[in-house]
């Protein structure tokens, strides 16, 4: 019975790692095609959602901050993000105020490891432009 007990509760501890819901990464397309270093950073609201900060760096900064939304287990399904945009920050460049929406997938081959891709579109306010973008990337869960 205390064998029982035993991998019972190391069971809960695992599981309760896994699903405090703090990731890291990175999105692989910009860093290898655009030499742009990009990272996100994601934190659970509950089971099913996120709050998702990222960052872009080239000769200025992109900051978003989204919602995400999973259909089914978090880190292995689709999800849904929307949020906001602000583009040239820091730089001489004008600063854009915009939208964006994303509808990706998530797989977690194994625990603290997952991938991501997504169709991204983004409408910049000020410019009147409507971007697709895709991202293929990798997260680091804690």
């Amino acid at each position: 019975m205390k064998k029982i007990l035993l991998g019972l509760a190391c069971m809960a501890g695992l599981t309760t790692a896994q699903a405090s819901g703090i990731a890291f990464g990175t999105d692989a397309i910009k860093l290898l095609d655009k030499g742009q270093f990009n990272i996100i950073a994601q934190n659970a609201l509950n089971e099913k959602s996120a709050l998702v900060v990222s960052a872009t760096v080239t000769n200025s900064t992109d900051l978003e901050v989204a919602y995400k939304a999973y259909t089914m287990d978090m880190y292995d399904s689709v999800y849904y993000q929307v949020g906001g945009i602000v583009t040239g920050v820091g730089s001489e460049f004008d600063t854009n105020f915009g939208i964006s929406g994303k509808i990706g997938y998530e797989h977690s081959p194994a625990l603290h490891f997952v991938f991501y891709g997504n169709v991204t579109a983004t409408y910049m306010i000020d410019i009147n432009d409507i971007r697709y973008t895709p991202e293929l990337g990798i997260m680091f869960t804690i």
